[in-house]
């Protein structure tokens, strides 16, 4: 025995040691070291409690258990002044509790008082309670302990000399019963749980109301956490323990939280009428508005479950829309949202009429937001039902009694609207229900929704698809702006004005509609086009045919005064080239109809048709040469330069036409050209290539020939046909220099000429020099080449210089380049041929002796070599036998007689020279005499000629000795 109680003697100082270690590392609050001496604390007292235990001491070393249990208890104290945030903290608390329940423990009395045992035991529970989060292991080892204290405490009775009250007794044991609960709801072990809140319900009547205020409110926790796990069956059970536990006067606020989670497992465990009894009871007692509403809600998802009558129901939304404030925008869509899960069709409309009605007697800014969600719930709830007659009656009444508080929903609330009015109407319109979806879209127009125009418009559009076109019009004046004289109808009004007038065949009416349709606001020019589709008429109609020329000069007019306004579908160019495509499709028809297609009446002015067309044409080709996409309208492009060829071939034959012809060539040049340069080909591409030579070639000469009718012509137009004439000529030339141009040369042949003629009429003398230069380069080229036609350059230059010697005031000088370059085109065409017959000698002969005349009377050295060189080039003719080219023979002699005076006048000033033009008659005598033609005069001049010869070269010989 002496060894036992030594050994408990050295425990107990250890003890005392590690408790002082563990003070000094309390006050350091190094949690750490705390947590690591608490434990070896707690591990000590509970060995000095088993050694104690064995030993059977009893109560003679009372000091020593009085000294343990008074440290248990300081540092239990103690403990209650920290907290428990964190995770760390909470191990390190649960150790601290753990060491002093020990302490206590070791401290306790060999046979314990019931006071004694019901301390040790609410320790235990609590330290076990304090391990539960941290480690259940340990807890469980705790709560073992316990359940001695509790059966000894549970064995000690209660009697009026103890010392210890029942109720305290009762508290003790719940406390155990509170964590062995706790532990088994951490550990799922429902059933032990719930059977430790079954004995607590059984020791309630023992326990003080905070105490079982308390364990109602834990046990209504647990119940949460079922209901949160969808448990609902074992949340009843939990709170109807509550329920029990709770004391008849005691916390309102957790009966009612009670209450309420009891009828919400009720009603998610299908008890319905325990349920509605729950919530009946919750609602006769005093709660806060929101929870009222809740609790409303539960009670209107209780009779819906129950299927209670329409009017129970409607009583319920009578409540709840009763207490229902609207400073909230949101306030209104719990009961929108139960209105869903009710299919009457009169509770849904009573119950929106009166949340109007609520809304109407409580106004503010939030009013509008609630009027919003209730109108959007009632449309959506009849366009799902078709119910058009209930949800008129609906906003009519609510308008006729409260327009002067809701003027109209907020705009995002009447654009969801109007989609949802809108998307049934159009459903039936596309079904062909015409009359019902004219229905809906004038419930769509109505003034709750804000009175909008494209509603009545689409109304009036079910109107004539039924042909009542009379109605159409009554229901098109309806709605703002609708009975005003037109000032707010919009431009999509009148036109829809337009479409009914036509159909009843009112002309004038037709007319006036369409002429406010181009003033009105939001007016485009495509419903001009379509106007043009009304009144052409179909399907058995009568065209309309001076209403439809009424609308291609409206349309034409707002085309050309100002740029159509871009959209983002379909780019200017290609909208306006529509409407112009369009234009002159149908003024083609009118401008060549058929004898039975018009009457009398529906005839139009020819000329003014004619000078629409023409404006149509420009007005296309402005936006084409404005365009950016030109691949885009290049079958557009094609169209009209096509049409405009084929509107200028069948015109009439008149002089007023004839102007419009030509102006329709100029146009079709110009569009063509546009074609050339989007081309892929280019140049290449044939049949664009010859149609541009064509029509320019035949739009320039239709200017010269008007041009040649006018008595006196302003200059400022012949230069304009000049240069238009320029343009095309060069264009030509270009194109047969890439490959071969039908008719290409003769173009170019008479532009030339037309070309000069212009000049001369403007006494332009440098502009016919330098077409005159041109040809001339034009004829030095390479033969071969297949572009150029050395023929119809010398017939250019002859024409020429026709018009030049006819000119009194036209320079020598202009006149002997023309004829220079006339007889050099023509050498070279002979020296090319090898044939002198290719060309004309009689017309070679007369201009060889106007340019050796010109040239000769000059008298100068330069003139009389270029003159020498031209009869040199000219010789071949001269010396060729007359019957094979033709020469004249007075022509001949003259050249011959020339050529010896001008070699004998030379002969006294330079024998060089004159032996060159001897020479020349030489030439002249032998060809003559080779062919055969004895009796010639220049042949009889041969003598002459070689004496004159001999002469010249004597002279030359001295000369040359002189020299030396």
């Amino acid at each position: 025995m002496s060894k036992k109680k030594l050994d408990l003697d050295t425990l107990f100082t250890t003890i005392l040691e590690q408790l002082t270690l563990c003070k000094t590392a309390l006050k350091s609050n190094s949690l750490v070291e705390v947590e690591e001496l608490a434990t070896r604390l707690a591990k000590l007292g509970e060995k000095f409690t088993i050694l104690r235990t064995n030993t059977h001491i009893g109560d003679s070393q009372k000091d020593v258990w009085d000294s343990l249990d008074r440290e248990g208890v300081t540092l239990w104290n103690t403990i209650s002044t920290l907290t428990e945030e964190e995770d760390s903290q909470k191990r390190y608390v649960a150790c601290l509790r753990m060491a002093a329940f020990r302490l206590i423990e070791a401290g306790m009395e060999a046979h314990p008082s019931a006071e004694s045992l019901a301390n040790i035991l609410s320790v235990a529970s609590k330290t076990a309670l304090s391990w539960i989060s941290v480690d259940q292991v340990q807890a469980n080892e705790i709560l073992t302990c316990a359940a001695r204290f509790e059966e000894q405490l549970s064995k000690t009775p209660s009697t009026s000399s103890s010392s210890v009250k029942a109720g305290e007794k009762a508290v003790a044991c719940s406390n155990f019963y509170i964590a062995r609960m706790e532990l088994a709801t951490a550990e799922k072990n429902t059933t032990l749980a719930e059977y430790m809140a079954t004995r607590l319900v059984g020791n309630a009547e023992s326990l003080p109301q905070t105490h079982r205020t308390r364990i109602s409110t834990r046990l209504l926790d647990v119940s949460r956490e079922f209901l949160q796990q969808g448990e609902a069956g074992q949340a009843v059970g939990w709170l109807q323990k509550a329920l029990t536990l709770l004391p008849v006067d005691g916390d309102e606020a957790i009966k009612d939280a009670v209450l309420r989670n009891l009828g919400m497992a009720y009603f998610k465990s299908e008890m319905y009428e325990e349920a509605e009894a729950a919530i009946e009871e919750l609602l006769s007692s005093p709660s806060s508005s929101q929870s009222q509403q809740d609790l409303h809600y539960l009670h209107l998802s209780i009779l819906r479950r129950l299927k209670r009558s329409d009017e129970d129901i409607f009583s319920a939304f009578t409540r709840i829309i009763s207490t229902l404030d609207l400073s909230s925008e949101n306030s209104v869509i719990p009961i929108i949202q139960e209105l869903r899960n009710h299919t009457s069709s009169k509770l849904n409309m009573d119950v929106h009429r009166l949340l109007l009605e609520k809304c109407s007697i409580q106004q503010g800014h939030c009013v509008y937001g609630a009027v919003d969600a209730i109108i959007l719930s009632l449309i959506v709830y009849c366009t799902k039902t078709k119910d058009d007659t209930s949800l008129k009656q609906v906003l009519d009444s609510t308008w006729s009694s409260s327009s002067e508080t809701f003027t109209s929903i907020t705009p995002a609330a009447r654009s969801a609207s109007l989609t949802l009015l809108w998307r049934i109407g159009s459903s039936l319109y596309t079904s062909k229900s015409y009359a019902q979806a004219a229905k809906w879209f004038l419930i769509a127009s109505h003034e709750m929704l804000g009175g909008n125009r494209k509603s009545v418009r689409k109304a009036v559009l079910c109107f004539v698809e039924l042909e009542e076109f009379a109605k159409a019009s009554t229901v098109l004046g309806l709605g703002p702006g609708g009975n005003t004289g037109g000032a707010g109808r919009e431009a999509s009004d009148w036109y829809l004005a337009f479409l009914c007038a036509v159909r009843q065949g009112l002309e004038e009416d037709a007319v006036s509609a369409l002429k406010m349709m181009c003033e009105a606001k939001g007016f485009e020019r495509g419903m001009l086009v379509l106007c043009t589709q009304v009144a052409k008429g179909g399907n058995g109609q009568k065209p309309l045919k001076l209403v439809l020329l009424r609308v291609l000069e409206g349309l034409m007019d707002t085309l050309s005064s100002s740029p159509p306004p871009s959209t983002t579908q379909t780019p200017l160019d290609v909208e306006a080239l529509a409407i112009v495509r369009c234009l002159l499709r149908f003024a083609g028809t009118l401008l060549n109809p058929e004898p039975k297609e018009l009457s009398p009446a529906d005839h139009v002015n020819r000329e003014k048709l004619l000078e629409l067309i023409i404006k149509y044409f420009n007005v296309g080709l402005m936006y084409i040469t404005k365009s950016s996409n030109i691949n885009i309208i290049l079958k557009d492009v094609q169209w009209l330069w096509r049409t405009a060829h084929n509107m200028a071939l069948d015109l009439r034959d008149t002089k007023e036409e004839d102007k419009v012809r030509r102006q329709l060539f100029v146009i079709c040049r110009d569009l063509v050209g546009v074609c050339l340069e989007a081309s892929l080909d280019g140049a290449n591409d044939k049949e664009l290539v010859n149609v541009w030579c064509d029509v320019g070639f035949a739009g320039v000469v239709g200017d010269v020939f008007e041009l040649r009718t006018q008595t006196t012509a302003s200059s400022t137009a012949t230069v304009a046909i000049l240069t238009n004439l320029r343009v095309v000529k060069d264009r030509i030339i270009s194109f047969a220099s890439s490959s071969p141009v039908e008719r290409g040369a003769y173009y170019v042949h008479v532009l030339r000429v037309f070309e000069a003629e212009l000049f001369v009429r403007t006494k332009d003398w440098n502009g016919i020099g330098s077409v005159v230069a041109e040809l001339a380069l034009a004829s030095q080229t390479d033969p071969n080449r297949t572009d150029i036609d050395s023929s119809e350059i010398a017939g250019t230059v002859e024409a020429i210089a026709d018009i030049l010697w006819e000119d009194s005031e036209c320079p020598v000088e202009l006149l002997h380049t023309a004829l220079t370059t006339l007889l050099q085109t023509l050498l070279r065409m002979a020296s090319s041929s090898n044939d002198p017959s290719s060309i004309d000698t009689p017309k070679f002969s007369r201009w060889l002796r106007a340019i050796l005349t010109i040239l000769l009377a000059r008298n100068t050295m330069a003139d009389r070599v270029l003159a020498l060189d031209h009869i040199k080039q000219a010789l071949p003719l001269l010396s060729s036998p007359q019957e094979a080219d033709g020469y004249p023979e007075d022509e001949k002699m003259w050249c011959f007689s020339t050529s010896f005076n001008t070699g004998y006048e030379c002969l006294k000033a330079s024998s060089g020279e004159a032996k060159e033009w001897f020479e020349i008659c030489l030439g002249m005598c032998s060809g003559a005499g080779a062919a055969g033609d004895g009796g010639s005069g220049i042949v009889r001049w041969r003598g002459r000629v070689e004496e004159a010869y001999r002469a010249a070269l004597e002279f030359s010989e001295r000369e040359k000795t002189i020299g030396q």
